[in-house]
């Protein structure tokens, strides 16, 4: 028997907008901007949850307290994270031994992905997209994970051709609200175009070895990602929203709620 909604149906925003997941996927970027957004982020003392793609200085040691920090599995054929989905997680758990949630890079995941989770401590996934979609909520797979799915995420709203106001996340439907931001799409306010990290790709160089200088003059003018972030922190100060970490929402919602 399942416990009644009313205890996080805050969680759920049934009747307006409570309360948002706040996500972050690494996606590799270097610590320069890791530093740059996640300032931000601690300057507001808001909690978040990035999920990690390789052992940033900064997201290793004792910066950004209410960060929590969850794994970004890369299980494709040509990742350097390992060349199975074991090596992947102990890749990951090296370095991030304490997190307990999971999303895939390009949301890559298979039936098979389950018992590997589960034998490396995850106890929750969030690579269920929904995009817009009303009255989403959590629930539990058979294996005892909780899954999360998320409603937003910038690359899609790029890709969408979305606007770049808050008011184009289309927050205010019911349901979980769980969005996804990626911290070089931010830092170069990518716009629809995606001219920006084509840039930055063509360069050829690794991500986490990137430097400010060669970057910086890619940021792209006008209105993009960057301008939309801060336009959704203005709106959480001004609506007074509160923000939760999905590690919080794993422990809320009961074992067996679907």
């Amino acid at each position: 028997m399942g416990t009644p909604v009313s205890q996080f149906k805050d969680y759920l925003n049934s009747d307006h907008l409570k309360k948002i997941g706040l996500t972050f996927d690494l996606d590799w970027a270097p610590d320069f901007v890791i530093k740059y957004v996640f300032d931000q982020i601690e300057k507001l003392n808001l909690p978040a949850t990035v999920f990690c793609t390789h052992p940033s200085p900064l997201l290793r040691g004792n910066c950004y307290s209410k960060i929590e920090r969850a794994l970004h599995t890369n299980f494709s054929s040509n990742s350097t994270q390992g060349q199975t989905p074991d090596e992947v997680m102990k890749y990951l758990k090296g370095f991030y031994s304490k997190g307990i949630g999971v999303r895939s890079h390009s949301l890559t995941f298979t039936a098979s992905h389950w018992n590997l989770f589960q034998r490396h401590g995850i106890k929750y996934e969030s690579n269920l997209q929904l995009a817009y979609q009303p009255n989403l909520r959590p629930f539990y797979h058979h294996k005892g994970i909780l899954r999360i799915p998320f409603v937003w995420a910038d690359d899609n709203h790029v890709l969408y051709r979305k606007g770049f106001n808050v008011i184009d996340m289309r927050l205010y439907v019911p349901g979980l609200k769980v969005v996804i931001f990626h911290p070089m799409n931010i830092y170069l306010n990518l716009g629809h175009d995606l001219k920006p990290m084509n840039r930055v790709k063509a360069l050829g160089i690794p991500f986490p070895e990137l430097r400010e200088g060669q970057i910086r003059p890619m940021i792209r003018k006008g209105p993009g990602i960057k301008e939309l972030f801060q336009s959704f922190l203005s709106f959480i100060a001004k609506e007074n929203i509160s923000i939760y970490c999905l590690a919080e929402l794993h422990r809320i919602v009961p074992r067996g709620f679907h």
